[in-house]
């Protein structure tokens, strides 16, 4: 079990395309206008970075579903 999902968790716009980066993904969900998406490991969030996602530790966003 992740205590803090916060460094496994990438964010991006609602209805921006995420898809690539969302099939090795742990869990997503939408909130306030984001897509949030937890991935399994440290070369997943590196991975959905380069296609566009934002780590959610460099937003002002929670993780809470």
């Amino acid at each position: 079990m992740i205590e803090d999902p916060s460094p496994f968790t990438v964010v991006v716009e609602q209805y921006e395309p995420y898809a690539d980066f969302l099939r090795p993904s742990v869990a997503h969900w939408t909130r306030r206008g984001h897509e949030f998406v937890l991935v399994p490991d440290e070369a997943a969030v590196e991975e959905a970075v380069r296609e566009g996602a934002t780590p959610m530790t460099e937003t002002d966003l929670a993780a809470g579903v």
